[in-house]
């Protein structure tokens, strides 16, 4: 499952057979993504294409699925992290912000890859898809500073603001 940047989703059964469980937690996320590509934040904000705000979009969309869980999944799960990976970026964080930081207003497609793909380390010794999680730790920080349901107010946000917002240190 997944989405493209034309707003469209497609969930492909031709390979795999469904797991109720798996999609109904990939909806959530998902569905997060399109919303907040079509809103006017989207459209406007000068870091869109940036590694940021892929980071951003990742984050909110994860936690999106996090907060529709209901506890029903640990912040790992809801990056689709194992428990081991989650401790590592959690030991590891600033390592991890260290390495973002040079590449943040990058475009780049192998950079995008970099943060985002589940076969790409952004450290070596890491978990893949770190951006995810930078992400998602971004996200917990603005609903620290700003409360509980405040993650829906990043749908409509540019990605620098929601950084800045949230107090998270790049």
């Amino acid at each position: 499952m997944g989405g493209f940047t034309d707003g469209s989703m497609v969930a492909d059964f031709t390979t795999v057979d469904p797991d109720p469980k798996s999609l109904e937690f990939k909806f959530p996320h998902e569905l997060t993504h399109m919303v907040q590509g079509a809103s006017d934040a989207a459209r406007t904000d000068p870091d869109t294409g940036t590694v940021l705000s892929r980071m951003v979009s990742e984050g909110l969309a994860c936690y999106a699925t996090y907060a529709y869980a209901g506890g029903r999944l640990t912040p790992a799960q809801s990056i689709g992290y194992t428990a081991a990976e989650w401790a590592w970026a959690i030991t590891h964080e600033r390592d991890l912000v260290v390495a973002a930081t040079p590449f943040l207003h990058s475009r780049e497609r192998a950079q995008l890859d970099r943060f985002a793909a589940r076969n790409q380390q952004l450290v070596d010794s890491g978990p893949t898809a770190a951006g995810y999680f930078l992400g998602f730790r971004i996200m917990q920080a603005y609903i620290a500073q700003h409360g509980p349901t405040s993650w829906t107010d990043v749908i409509d946000l540019p990605a620098q603001e929601v950084l800045s917002r949230s107090g998270y240190k790049f």
